[in-house]
């Protein structure tokens, strides 16, 4: 897990957990409050939360 990975995980869980607000979570994550509010809702469902930049650099790797 990279260190972006493992503090959006650390924010994630203030947010859904300890009462930290969506826009607080953007701030410190460098996103808007709607982009924060959907990761938390696939946070609350189990999903497993990676940047964007995983998924290009993912799929780049299968084609090749």
């Amino acid at each position: 897990m990279s260190e972006k990975e493992a503090r959006r995980v650390y924010v994630m869980e203030l947010v859904v957990k300890d009462g930290l607000t969506t826009r607080q979570g953007a701030e410190l994550l460098g996103l808007n409050r709607r982009r924060v509010r959907r990761l938390e809702d696939r946070w609350s469902a189990g999903a497993v939360i990676r940047p964007s930049s995983y998924r290009a650099r993912f799929s780049r790797s299968v084609r090749e």
